[in-house]
């Protein structure tokens, strides 16, 4: 179900005195947080599989998915003639053993997260930047902020020209941050050195370009295909017609933790321990089913061995 038919629904249970929408949308996105945090399960229906970047001789960071939840497994193979898996160390290890990456050059082995890009890929060279939105209604202002050619912190807004591409005044060598007044209705797309370079797609459910950046060690030393895997981070549900990625079967629990929140709210606590129960019984429902069923072992039914042959007789059967 979308966000609007939760919405209705939890209306429909709570009966607030008042319009409270705007917290029901946000506890909807809690609820998402909240239960996957609370189940502590790598959800089958979670899985990212993959996805795939190229690496550049002598480029170290590289920017991935914005989808990826950073606080479970996520897996860099190389694939073809020669499998290799690039291990992924924590920040803290990785920065002991290794003190700067750009020493050594060859194919990478460690991995490790050193931080977040509002983009996926830097310009090439201090260059204008393009917006454009796939809806013509967008007309949100668009803060940039970045350094100049020289190295200077600048920054400026633009706002969106719905399907016609607008332009930065200021040229960018490197940008630190990207940021949306509102949320839009279509797909934003940012280039820049004359279009050579895709920036970065923006989703309509996000207002910050927040894409985490590894570092690869060694640092390539040429062009590589490099598969990651990993579990996504539910993305927000922002429209009236957004609808969560969990399966539908528990969509009920956003429903349910919206109650508790919503009673808890009215001071009516026994309706909101009620619905606060029922959410983490969804919670370990939604556990036990992506476990998928239990092995069972079957006997085959006991019959009196005369009427059997001993061919016919289970293996623990005593012959004599």
């Amino acid at each position: 179900m979308n966000l609007s038919e939760i919405v209705a629904n939890v209306k429909a249970t709570v009966n607030p005195a008042t319009n409270i929408d705007t917290l029901f949308k946000r506890w909807a996105n809690r609820a998402q947080k909240t239960f996957i945090r609370a189940a502590d399960h790598r959800f089958s229906w979670l899985r990212l599989s993959n996805l795939t970047f190229a690496t550049a001789a002598n480029a170290g960071e590289y920017a991935m998915s914005p989808l990826l939840d950073l606080a479970k497994t996520i897996k860099f193979t190389v694939r073809g003639g020669n499998v290799r898996v690039i291990r992924v160390l924590p920040r803290q290890e990785f920065l002991e053993r290794i003190q700067d990456p750009t020493l050594s050059t060859g194919l990478p082995t460690i991995a490790c997260l050193m931080g977040f890009w509002p983009v996926q890929y830097q310009p090439t060279s201090a260059s204008l930047l393009s917006l454009v939105s796939t809806s013509a209604g967008d007309t949100a202002t668009v803060k940039i902020e970045g350094l100049s050619a020289s190295g200077v912190l600048q920054s400026e807004e633009k706002a969106l020209n719905g399907t016609n591409v607008v332009a930065t005044s200021l040229t960018y060598s490197k940008i630190l941050g990207v940021g949306f007044s509102g949320f839009t209705a279509g797909t934003i797309t940012m280039t820049s050195n004359g279009g050579a370079v895709t920036n970065a797609v923006y989703s309509p459910r996000n207002r910050q370009g927040m894409f985490p950046v590894f570092t690869f060690y060694p640092t390539p030393s040429g062009v590589e295909t490099i598969y990651y895997d990993g579990y996504m981070a539910l993305p927000p549900l922002v429209a009236d017609n957004d609808f969560s990625l969990m399966p539908e079967a528990y969509h009920e629990a956003i429903e349910l933790f919206c109650e508790w929140r919503g009673f808890r709210l009215k001071k009516d606590y026994q309706s909101a321990a009620s619905a606060k129960a029922e959410f983490y019984e969804v919670v370990a429902q939604a556990v036990e089913d992506d476990a998928g069923p239990e092995m069972q072992t079957v006997m085959r039914d006991y019959h009196p061995s005369g009427l059997l042959d001993d061919d016919d007789l289970p293996g623990n059967y005593p012959r004599e």
